[in-house]
């Protein structure tokens, strides 16, 4: 009888052994084809986390990089700055969960950061002096990772380009032939915008107007001569510059005192007064 019991225990048993296995097959079945059925979102956000792209992928599916237009992501802040796509955030080659994937960018500044030091020139000079001027390129890239504040790190770099730049005008005569100051103008190299500018006087010996650098007859025949062209009309070529020049009495008139005066004062430095 003991035999019998069990006998029919072990018959249960094997009668139920496969349903159960087939059972745990089929839930199992259903929870890998749940998985793989499972769609997730990848969106990828510019600078200023607007989406610019978006994927909807199953799990395991692998994410394009080539759908988004980083071109589209350079822009110019300002004349002299700027900004284009650098690298993504993170790069994972397949989805698993939703993800966000941010653009990094890449920066360039120019700015000035120094005038050229002479400011005060003479006709016998005969360009602008550049020196003392710095002008320089700020390269910024963002990197993935962040600082205490929240804020990204950067990573940076600088040029010096001063050499390169270009001052305009960059002749003396050109740049005071209409007036004893002038404004000089700084370009970065291919560009067509001044990054700034400064001005520039002129010291120049009043009665010269001949601008040989003394002040003597010669001066005072021509300042007389111009007098005599502007009486009847004439234009005698008289820049802007040689007319202050001729105005040695600082009257605001040209006429024959001022040729007269000049005469004077030659003769009381000849005579050594």
């Amino acid at each position: 009888m003991k035999m019998k019991n069990i006998a029919f225990l072990l018959s249960l048993l094997l009668t139920a052994s496969p349903v159960s296995i087939k059972a745990f097959a089929v839930e199992s079945s259903a929870v890998q084809t749940a998985e793989e059925s499972e769609t997730y979102t990848v969106n990828f956000v510019d600078f200023d986390g607007k989406v610019i792209d978006t994927q909807k992928l199953k799990s395991g599916e692998a994410i394009d990089y080539s759908r988004p237009d980083t071109d589209s992501l350079k822009c110019n802040v300002d004349p002299f700055t700027q900004r284009k796509f650098y690298t993504w955030d993170i790069h994972p080659e397949t989805v698993s969960e939703n993800t966000t994937i941010h653009a990094l960018y890449t920066e360039a500044v120019i700015s000035l950061d120094a005038l050229p030091s002479k400011t005060v020139y003479s006709l016998n000079d005969t360009n602008i002096d550049p020196s003392g001027l710095k002008v320089t390129i700020t390269m910024s890239s963002q990197t993935p990772d962040f600082d205490d504040n929240g804020n990204r790190i950067m990573n940076v770099s600088k040029t010096d380009i001063s050499s390169t730049c270009t001052l305009s005008p960059n002749n003396v005569k050109d740049a005071f032939a209409d007036s004893d100051s002038a404004e000089i103008q700084i370009y970065p190299i291919a560009s067509s915008t001044p990054v700034g500018s400064y001005t520039v006087t002129l010291d120049f010996l009043r009665g010269d107007v001949n601008f040989d650098g003394v002040v003597n007859a010669s001066d005072a025949s021509d300042i007389i001569r111009h007098y005599a062209a502007c009486s009847i009309g004439v234009n005698d070529g008289f820049t802007a510059l040689q007319k202050r020049a001729a105005d040695f009495n600082c009257d605001g008139v040209i006429n024959a005192s001022d040729s007269s005066d000049v005469l004077i004062y030659y003769a009381d430095i000849s005579s050594g007064n």
